[in-house]
């Protein structure tokens, strides 16, 4: 009878998974629903019922529908899945275990019903309740990775029972990583779990080679070095098949109890096997340091390896090692030759190798530049119209990066040009390079861009053209080698960091990253998007990045991964999935995606900002969640070159992203964001805009007081300045305000802080008196244009035109307020007129300063130009352009979406 019930389910089941999977959600609730009514209380209908419920958008009533069926404690493997994938979907993953608990403790002696148990609890991530039922089953089934899978299970809560103590004495800067390597105390679970073995090794259960490293990780992090090396050496020690593996534990296990005697023995016999094993070379000359053994210790050693090398053989272990181990004792012997001898003797044999530099990189620091300098000399270009060899170019790139790396010293711009020409000249040995491999000289033109940022790093962050000049050298690489990532990224975040965001998101579509690569490096895209005007384009495209991380599938996909590592026995991959899902859950993209997700539904769900105190506390909820400390003990993407290069030697840490994005702290900019949106939603929809002179409590104001009158760029003050003649747009005065900023350029922080207090006397009088807003548009609007008349010499390029955003949200929101309060037509055509005049503006500025890419990175750039040069921003200004000549028509289109969502709800 059951079996016939459960074959009339599944028939009348199939047809609603066929709607669920064309997404017909509706038909297959119909259907459902019919098919109970028709053939009774079905299992398997009401599950799919529920499913489509939960997909259609209706949550609530998918668990209504799966509690009253687990009322029933069902029984059968196909409804008890359907079930779990959607307790999974609605994130309950409790209500599973309780699932195929009440199905194991009606079936006590079903083997497949206590698996998917235990394997519920792995997901949720409950040890305890997995060592409880991992014993059960082992006892009631008699299988020996039952009793291992409950070792695991102790091992795992005497983890977390580590993390919570050590969250209690103090708080970390890192997020707590689970690693089966790390040093820890032993504790009641962890000693309960060598009990265990000890009693598993007596019944003969230890037969597998997972087994035994799941037992050496516990002795290790119990710090039982001697019982582990005396497994190792014991019977159980032939589990290990691979004899470097073995070898890698003895090492480990060794120097971690100090004894330096069998760490060098060890390595000896490693490195008989592989004399290229650079690990087994690091841990044989620390352990002749170590011992003070000296030169009659490690030179038998090197000899001998070098002496099993064939002649055709390449490896360069052995030479690498002889280097690394001069550099390491040089400070004892300062006058011995023999660093020379092997830096020498390394570089002629391996400088064409592409990674040189990087091999030798981990003791360059350790050698003086007296030492240095002329072995790399020799393998310099200095003519690069002669012909070049590829391995003459790599010599010379090698030799490039030690002295760019070596200090913090700027190169300067001949040596740029240099590398440019050589660069140039080379290009033709990349002629059989495929699309998705690098060209042989994009180091070169990588060099030439750390050099520039090193630059305008030294100079204050002041020079913008050096950044300009950076963009042309990227522009100039990735034309030719269009799969250079590191290149992207770095062209991105000066694009980012310009304002031009739509170029920085056109060259992240291009790099086709995979989903991973979101965690790395989506949150550099993430905080362009309180920059861009209301209604932007872009708006949309930026709120997909925030969606498309790993972070949102991490807890599907590593309980997932857990579970299957449980299930085929390896247990060595168990604490790694674990520090993955916490890498992921402490990111970077993590922090960013809820900051910005936390904005972006508050200013929907309180649209209208009419009382201070709503956004004081707001903001210090903000600060309090957010805060510096919270970003620096975040993870960054460690993998990424370029950002990794950045931080290590310009100092941008990854984690606030000091110079390339926008402020000295991520947390302070992205608050400071939010009163600004804050200040325009209010005026867009009638709200008060509050009185941010008053200072909240912990919190320093943004919006910096009000300074001395703006100087006037014509015979008519920016107060005084009529309705119909807002700002400044001839030749003369244009002419005018150049003339005056060159004889005395403000400085960048006095202009930014003048357009703010503009800006804010804008969004106060709109609220009052429509007539005062167009004359405070006015001058605005006339500082605005004297700030970009002055570029770049008083202005940095990005304060420019954050001032612009202003100017543009100004005469957006007065337009649309103006629109929805009724303050008439001249108010409306007052705000039009203003638009159009900086449409002009903008328009006849790109055309009087146009800068091309080829201008700015050829060689035959003009003399001077260097430091007038601006990017051309075609795609922003012409962006900006269209939104002010749109007008008021632009406005209400870009904000009906918004209007029609707040007001649903």
């Amino acid at each position: 009878m059951r079996q016939a019930d459960a074959s009339l389910a599944s028939r009348r089941a199939t047809p609603i998974f066929d709607f669920i999977e064309a997404g017909n959600y509706k038909a297959a609730i119909a259907f459902a629903t019919k098919a109970i009514k028709k053939g009774g209380q079905l299992q398997m209908v009401r599950a799919a019922k529920a499913m489509a419920l939960q997909k259609m958008g209706k949550p609530a009533d998918a668990v209504r529908e799966l509690d009253g069926l687990a009322k029933e404690v069902p029984d059968q493997l196909d409804v008890l899945q359907i079930m779990s994938l959607v307790y999974h979907d609605l994130d309950m993953m409790p209500r599973v275990g309780a699932l195929y608990a009440a199905a194991f403790d009606k079936h006590p002696n079903d083997e497949e019903f206590a698996n998917h148990y235990f394997m519920s609890l792995v997901r949720d991530q409950q040890p305890a309740a997995m060592q409880r039922v991992a014993l059960t089953m082992h006892k009631r089934f008699q299988q020996p990775k039952y009793y291992f899978w409950s070792v695991m299970s102790a091992v795992l809560q005497g983890q977390q029972q580590q993390q919570q103590q050590q969250q209690q004495q103090q708080q970390p800067q890192q997020p707590q990583q689970v690693s089966s390597g790390e040093a820890q105390p032993p504790n009641i679970f962890s000693q309960l779990a060598a009990r265990m073995f000890e009693k598993a090794i007596a019944d003969g259960m230890v037969q597998d080679y997972e087994v035994l490293t799941l037992y050496l990780g516990l002795l290790q992090d119990t710090r039982q070095f001697d019982a582990a090396l005396a497994v190792l050496d014991g019977p159980l020690g032939a589990l290990c098949k691979v004899a470097s593996e073995k070898r890698g534990w003895i090492m480990d296990l060794a120097k971690a109890k100090g004894d330096w005697a069998r760490v060098q023995a060890t390595c000896t016999e490693q490195l008989a096997e592989n004399s290229d094993d650079w690990h087994a070379w690091q841990e044989a000359i620390d352990a002749i340091v170590r011992r003070q053994l000296g030169d009659d210790a490690f030179l038998p050693l090197v000899d001998q390896a070098i002496a099993t090398l064939d002649a055709q053989e390449r490896r360069r272990g052995p030479y690498l090692a002889r280097v690394y181990y001069y550099a390491t004792t040089y400070a004892t012997r300062p006058n011995d030759s023999a660093l020379t001898a092997a830096l020498s003797e390394f570089v002629d044999r391996f400088g064409g190798v592409a990674a040189c530099f990087d091999d030798l990189r981990r003791c360059l620091a350790a050698i003086p530049a007296a030492i240095q300098d002329p072995i790399w000399a020799a393998h310099r270009i200095t003519d690069p119209v002669a012909t070049v060899t590829l391995d003459q170019l790599r010599r010379h790139i090698n030799a490039a990066k030690a002295v760019f790396f070596r200090s913090d010293t700027v190169l300067g711009a001949a040596w740029q040009q240099q590398q440019l020409a050589l660069y140039r000249a080379t290009q033709a040995l990349s002629a059989d390079v495929t699309p998705t491999e690098w060209q042989y000289g994009d180091e070169l033109l990588l060099l030439v861009v750390y050099d520039l940022l090193r630059e305008w790093s030294v100079s204050g962050c002041q020079q913008q053209e050096r950044l300009v000049r950076a963009l042309g050298v990227l522009q100039l690489g990735m034309a030719a080698s269009k799969a250079n990532f590191r290149m992207a990224v770095l062209a991105s975040l000066l694009y980012m960091h310009l304002g031009q965001f739509e170029l920085a998101y056109a060259l992240f579509r291009k790099l086709d990253i995979k989903n991973l690569q979101y965690e790395m490096l989506g949150f550099i895209y993430a905080w362009g998007l309180e920059a861009m005007r209301p209604g932007h384009p872009l708006v949309p495209k930026c709120m997909q990045l925030l969606n498309s991380c790993v972070e949102s599938g991490v807890e599907q996909e590593v309980p997932a991964m857990l579970s299957r590592a449980f299930h085929f026995g390896t247990f060595s991959k168990i604490p790694e999935f674990l520090k993955f899902g916490t890498r992921l859950r402490h990111s970077i993209w993590h922090k960013v995606r809820a900051l910005q997700t936390e904005r972006a539904a508050w200013l929907v769900a309180q649209p209208a900002v009419r009382k201070r105190h709503d956004l004081d506390r707001h903001v210090v909820e903000l600060q309090r969640r957010f805060c510096d400390a919270a970003w620096r003990s975040a993870w960054h993407n460690e993998d990424a070159d370029v950002i990794d290069l950045l931080s290590a030697r310009f100092e941008m840490h990854p984690v606030t992203l000091t110079h390339l994005t926008a402020g000295p702290g991520l947390a302070d900019w992205g608050i400071q964001q939010t009163v600004r949106l804050a200040h325009l939603w209010a005026l867009a929809y009638g709200g008060a805009v509050p009185d941010l002179q008053t200072t909240p409590t912990g919190w320093t104001p943004p919006i910096p007081a009000p300074p001395p009158a703006v100087a006037p760029s014509s015979s008519k003050t920016p107060a005084t300045r009529s309705a119909a003649e807002p700002a400044a747009t001839t030749q003369d005065e244009a002419n005018t305000a150049e003339s005056s900023s060159s004889s005395s350029p403000p400085p960048a922080s006095s202009s930014s802080s003048t357009i703010d207090a503009l800006y804010l006397a804008v969004l106060e009088k709109a609220t009052v008196d429509p007539s005062a807003a167009v004359e405070a548009v006015g001058a605005l609007q006339t500082a605005v244009h004297a700030a970009w008349t002055a570029l770049p010499t008083a202005v940095p390029a990005r304060d420019a035109y954050q001032q612009l955003l202003c100017l543009t949200e100004a005469l957006s929101m007065l337009s649309l307020a103006a629109a929805r309060r009724a303050w008439g037509k001249s108010v409306a055509a007052a705000v039009a007129a203003a638009a159009q005049q900086t449409a002009a503006f903008l328009t006849a500025w790109e055309q009087a300063r146009p800068v091309t890419v080829a201008t700015v990175v050829g060689a035959t750039a003009p003399a001077g130009q260097d430091d007038a040069v601006l990017p051309t921003l075609g795609p922003l200004i012409r962006d900006v352009v269209d939104a002010l000549r749109e007008g008021r028509a632009a406005c209400l289109r870009d904000h009906r979406a918004v209007l029609s969502h707040t007001r649903k709800a």
